[in-house]
């Protein structure tokens, strides 16, 4: 290592993970304004067509390639001519064909000299009446299954337009077929779950991220239920018997469909730049029944996961969540180059991290879902490598330091300029010298502040306790007085919501208050009572005092009240009397 690289031989963040955390929400603004995908363009050495064609299916396939087609500038001849011969063969897609030929005109006159494909008119012109003749089909057969009334006969009609709708690129109305209609004839898990798997896959090519996730949410619940339902079937105390075989496949699918769904969310929180929760989600798909070509593949899984992984995860969380994650290692073992990045970055071999996400970003850029967060991901790595970096040693050579990160010295120390304003890193920047000294954190002040914070937490703690027990003692119920004055005033401001139950009913609320008495009355070490019905008078006695004219004797002194000389209880209070 160079002589002005000098390690802290005390610090022992390099083991045990990032001595700065990373924020997101100290990035300045600017760095969550992502590229439109419309204006980017990159130059791609090879594209493996037969694999793509082996991972997804019909609608999937088509749109990867039109993305292909719009930002590989040295390959669309080929991805057209692709595309032509795909489409046309496995799709009723009339809309996006038409698409594709208005893209490809346009590219055509910007650069005439090139080997185009020709737009075939014909299959646009009979697809479109065979698909006309199949959606009206389908339309009497759903009207007659409606006018019969059985309504499974109606769910299956409607599954079989929206099947339609959906390979046709009629997206909202496949939509609005789902979530008007299709929901009211679904009552059981078996279709409940595959409707909304079906309507979250039409959502995702139309782009609806927000509903995507309403959708995504209420089929986890659907799926959980399934599952907790099968789990807890006993053949022998059922009423219905059920066949075993039918229960295990089920079981058996709905797993697969968790798992689908989990790559769905992954996805979205992706596209709405939540990469941690998105990491979390992508290292947690099941490898073992993921299999969803009409949208994802495992090797998005493995990019994307690595990518968010790598733009969120510490030291610790990429080793525990990713290096040793089996099951996520199964994603990453066809790539080798995602292995050696994420091993580089855990090792801290950045020259390496940086050449290999030169090599992937063309990658990157080719795939339809990361290459809008391309620039953001490489920037937010490329920040976390800075911290870890830094992290690691107590003096830095500038010089030394830029050769690792691929830039000049000057370009290096713009960059920590700005991790140190955005309070990233506390460091400080020697520019004669050409140093970095990074700024140990003040430990003391550290703990003190921690102290502090625990001390005002628990001071809070135990006043809320005495407060509830006091009231639990004397019976007294603000929430139950409350309603009783609003349903004495007539305001209906209290219906749907729960009831408090009085104090000593057998009820949830009258438990915790047991609970809470019971806490207070262990703050005094011996008798409770004694100890709480004292402070239950520091409460009450100087208000009657305020207010009685009466000559009774004054209650006897509370330890702390009145008497400057008493300091407090001692142990003889705290006895029985």
């Amino acid at each position: 290592m160079d002589g002005e690289l000098l390690m802290d031989l005390d610090n022992d963040v390099h083991d045990e993970g990032n001595g700065f955390d990373l924020p997101l929400e100290l990035i300045p603004s600017s760095f969550n304004e992502v590229e439109s995908t419309k204006n980017l363009e990159v130059n791609a050495d090879y594209i493996d067509y037969a694999k793509l064609e082996n991972e997804y299916q019909n609608p999937a396939l088509s749109y990867r390639l039109l993305h292909m087609f719009e930002v590989c500038v040295n390959r669309r001849p080929e991805i057209a001519k692709v595309i032509n011969r795909i489409h046309s063969n496995n799709s009723i897609d009339v809309e996006f064909y038409r698409t594709f030929a208005t893209a490809l005109e346009k590219h055509k006159n910007a650069d005439p000299s090139k080997s185009w494909p020709t737009i075939d008119t014909a299959w646009i012109q009979t697809t479109e009446d065979e698909v006309q003749a199949m959606t009206e089909r389908e339309s009497a057969n759903l009207k007659k299954a409606q006018d019969e009334g059985i309504k499974e006969n109606i769910r299956i009609a409607m599954v079989k337009l929206f099947d339609i709708d959906f390979r046709s690129g009629k997206f909202y109305e496949a939509a609005k077929l789902y979530s008007r209609s299709l929901r009211d004839y679904c009552n059981s898990p078996k279709t409940v779950v595959p409707m909304l798997l079906s309507h979250v896959k039409v959502l995702m090519y139309m782009q609806d991220y927000h509903r995507v996730e309403t959708y995504c949410s209420q089929a986890e619940r659907a799926i959980a239920d399934c599952q907790e339902r099968e789990t807890k079937y006993d053949r022998n105390t059922a009423v219905f018997p059920r066949n075993e075989k039918e229960s295990k496949a089920m079981l058996q699918q709905a797993i697969k469909e968790k798992a689908k769904i989990d790559a769905i969310m992954a996805v979205v929180k992706m596209c709405n730049k939540n990469y941690l929760a998105a990491a979390d989600k992508f290292v947690s798909v099941d490898h073992e029944v993921f299999e969803f070509p009409e949208l994802l593949s495992t090797t998005d899984i493995a990019y994307y996961g690595c990518f968010c992984a790598l733009a969120s995860y510490d030291r610790n969380q990429l080793k525990e969540k990713v290096i040793d994650n089996g099951n996520f290692r199964k994603y990453t073992e066809p790539e080798g180059k995602l292995v050696d990045l994420i091993q580089a970055f855990r090792n801290n071999s950045f020259t390496t991290v940086f050449q290999l996400l030169e090599e992937l970003r063309p990658s990157l850029l080719l795939n339809i879902y990361i290459a809008g967060q391309q620039k953001q991901l490489y920037k937010l790595i490329r920040r976390r490598a800075f911290v870890q970096y830094i992290s690691t040693f107590g003096i830095i050579s500038l010089p030394t330091m830029a050769k690792v990160f691929l830039t000049d010295t000057n370009e290096l120390i713009d960059e920590l300029v700005d991790l140190i304003d955005n309070g990233i890193i506390d460091a400080r920047i020697d520019p004669i010298e050409e140093k970095l000294y990074r700024l140990d954190e003040n430990a003391t002040q550290m703990n003190s502040q921690r102290l502090a914070k625990i001390q005002k937490d628990l001071e809070e703690r135990a006043r809320l306790l005495i407060l509830r027990a006091a009231l639990a003692i004397h019976g007294v119920n603000p929430a139950k007085e409350m309603e009783a004055e609003m349903e004495a005033s007539g305001s209906g401001m209290g219906r749907g919501r729960r009831r408090m139950a009085p104090f000593g009913h057998d009820d949830d609320g009258s438990d915790e208050d047991i609970e809470m008495v019971t806490q207070t009355q262990q703050l005094s070490f011996g008798n409770g009572r004694s100890f709480l019905n004292r402070m239950v008078n520091r409460f009450t006695n100087s208000g009657r005092q305020a207010t009685s004219s009466s000559t009774q004797n004054p209650p006897p002194p509370v330890a702390g009240i009145g008497n400057p000389n008493d300091q407090g209880l001692s142990d003889t209070d705290m006895m029985d009397p």
